[in-house]
């Protein structure tokens, strides 16, 4: 689980983006979208992946720009996208706190600093090892405007 940002660094500068475009991530790396740390927007074709160093590293899958968020202080759990690709939610079990990012796209593929838009402290989660709470937690957006943070069967339900 250390190195998934590297695996996923290698995977997208080894295919090119017409391979992306024609097959997107779902089908040709299925297993991949299974980690909690990784999260696909299909219609733009972008990826979020998080890392142990805090950071999410963002793709565009249309050519090989990507850049670089530091999000959290601890090593990231989860990201996810919302529904319509423009929001990017993270959340470390490290320091209990979920963040939300607008992640602004011009037509030619990623341009401007992601802008921190909210910031929640959520409840903290109970010791496990790293493997259990990469299985156990993800966020999932409800809505737009409603991601629901959800560890082992227990959910903490957020507003925007």
């Amino acid at each position: 689980m250390t190195c998934l940002d590297q695996v996923v660094e290698i995977i997208v500068h080894c295919f090119e983006a017409t391979h992306f475009k024609a097959n997107g991530l779902s089908k040709s790396f299925p297993s991949i979208l299974r980690f909690n740390l990784v999260s696909y927007t299909h219609g733009p074709r972008r990826l979020a992946v998080g890392s142990r160093s805090g950071k999410v590293a963002l793709y565009e899958l249309k050519g090989p720009k990507s850049q670089m968020i530091s999000a959290h202080a601890c090593p990231i759990t989860a990201v996810s996208f919302s529904p319509d690709g423009r929001l990017l939610a993270t959340y470390s079990s490290g320091d209990s706190k979920i963040t939300v990012w607008q992640v602004a796209w011009s037509f030619l593929g990623l341009s401007s600093v992601p802008k921190l838009l909210h910031s929640f402290t959520t409840e903290p989660s109970k010791p496990k090892s790293v493997v259990q709470l990469l299985k156990t937690i993800r966020l999932v957006w409800v809505s737009q405007k409603k991601l629901v943070l959800v560890i082992d069967q227990e959910q903490q339900s957020f507003s925007l």
